[in-house]
């Protein structure tokens, strides 16, 4: 017989399953409409034909990204479906990007991981939406280099929420934290474009590491990014294999949610103390 634990371990990964699913439709079509949105605004300053809406991106029930054809429910079920498919499309057996199994996978996971950490609470689904906004929005980053507002925006403010609660830290050390973040990357992106003319570190990094900010304090921004810089940078050298030239462009976005959550990780368990007491 499960346990009253085991049971609400269950409801975290199906609920993490869920939102994992409905990830998919976020990291497809959030970036697509966002370029099209500032293309057709390009174009209309420009005195340019305005291209159409994309009907995929109009409809609100999901569809092959292949060849259009919308997706039956029973084909839309989280993992289960991919599975039984063996990762092809029903109507054109196209194969259907692993993307979408990991994502689902990946939501179960961080709800069932939340709900063992910190139990059957509210701090839990904060922890686990928290995760999945992060996940999609560096998901999203690798393939667009691109870290839409729609979702840094939100993860601050849970940051601040449950700073708020004194969940994890004060509602003073989440302000400084958020104006650590976004001042080390706002402050260094505008020092590279004034020395070489061009941006080298994009505007959502400064907005993400704001938001992570509101989760760890100052002094997890700094070790946030201690442990991103390296991490990009050996990826960086591995992709390429040959030393970097400066016209790399690198999705930082990653780097720094995988930095974020080693960091919060271990603050939470105990095992990074920090000198919190003079912030309050």
């Amino acid at each position: 017989m499960l346990s009253s634990i085991h049971l609400f371990i269950s409801l975290g990964m199906l609920f993490g399953l869920v939102l994992g699913s409905f990830g998919n439709s976020v990291v497809y079509r959030l970036p697509r409409k966002l370029l099209l949105e500032w293309r057709q605004g390009a174009q209309e300053e420009l005195g340019l034909p305005v291209d159409d809406d994309a009907p995929m991106l109009r409809a609100k029930r999901s569809h092959c990204p292949a060849c259009g054809v919308r997706i039956a429910w029973y084909d839309n079920l989280p993992v289960v479906s991919w599975l039984l498919l063996r990762g092809k499309c029903r109507a054109c057996h196209r194969l259907i990007s692993p993307r979408y199994l990991a994502l689902e996978l990946a939501g179960a996971a961080t709800g069932a991981g939340s709900v063992a950490w910190l139990g059957f609470t509210a701090q839990a689904a904060l922890v686990g939406v928290a995760a999945l906004l992060l996940l999609w929005a560096a998901v999203i980053d690798i393939e667009h280099q691109l870290l839409p507002d729609a979702l840094v925006h939100p993860l601050a403010a849970l940051g601040l929420v449950a700073a708020t609660q004194s969940w994890f830290i004060s509602p003073t050390l989440a302000i400084y934290g958020a104006l650590a973040g976004y001042g080390l990357l706002g402050v260094t992106g505008a020092a590279f474009k004034a020395w070489r003319g061009v941006d080298g570190i994009g505007g959502g990094d400064a907005w993400l590491l704001l938001a992570i900010g509101t989760f760890v304090g100052p002094f997890g921004v700094v070790q946030t990014l201690a442990t991103a810089c390296p991490l990009a940078l050996f990826a960086a050298l591995a992709a390429n294999r040959q030393k970097l030239d400066g016209q790399v462009r690198l999705a930082f976005g990653q780097w720094l949610a995988l930095g974020g959550v080693i960091i919060f990780a271990l603050q939470r368990s105990g095992r990074l103390p920090i000198p919190y007491a003079a912030f309050g």
